[in-house]
């Protein structure tokens, strides 16, 4: 959802008021329809607003997806050895510690898309929650 904020400048011109009223001026016809297309210094100057600028507000966090109930219990896996980050928040950042190929990992909530990644909610043995790459993850223990 997007929100538009609307920001408008406004000028102000200082205005010069005759302290008297001008004289009559006896003019043929011919001058008086130029004379009052002409400006003078006491006409008023109608100001109008600038530019308005929207601003969009910041992005929602994404929407979870639907827990998968089947699986309760992944593994760590698809890591070619290397192991995979657990993170506090679905995100590349706030890496709580890696885990090896094999670890068991409990799912404890929705899975999350966020960051260009499809994160699982997980726990670990060690008590540590958070997510992890669902790439790293596979649905069979190892053998």
């Amino acid at each position: 959802m997007l929100a538009v904020v609307v920001i408008a400048a406004f000028s102000i011109r200082a205005l010069t008021v005759p302290s008297q009223p001008p004289e009559p001026i006896a003019a043929p016809q011919s001058e008086i329809s130029a004379q009052a297309t002409a400006a003078s210094p006491t006409q008023a100057t109608v100001v109008a607003p600038a530019a308005v600028v929207a601003s969009p507000t910041a992005l929602a966090p994404p929407a979870p997806t639907a827990l998968d109930a089947t699986t309760s219990v992944v593994w760590v896996g698809n890591t070619d050895g290397q192991g995979a980050y657990l993170h506090t928040a679905p995100a590349l950042s706030g890496e709580l510690g890696a885990y090896r190929d094999g670890t068991e990992l409990r799912v404890i909530g929705p899975d999350v898309d966020a960051e260009g990644v499809h994160w699982r909610h997980v726990a670990a043995s060690d008590g540590a929650n958070g997510y992890i790459s669902a790439d790293y993850v596979v649905n069979t223990g190892p053998t």
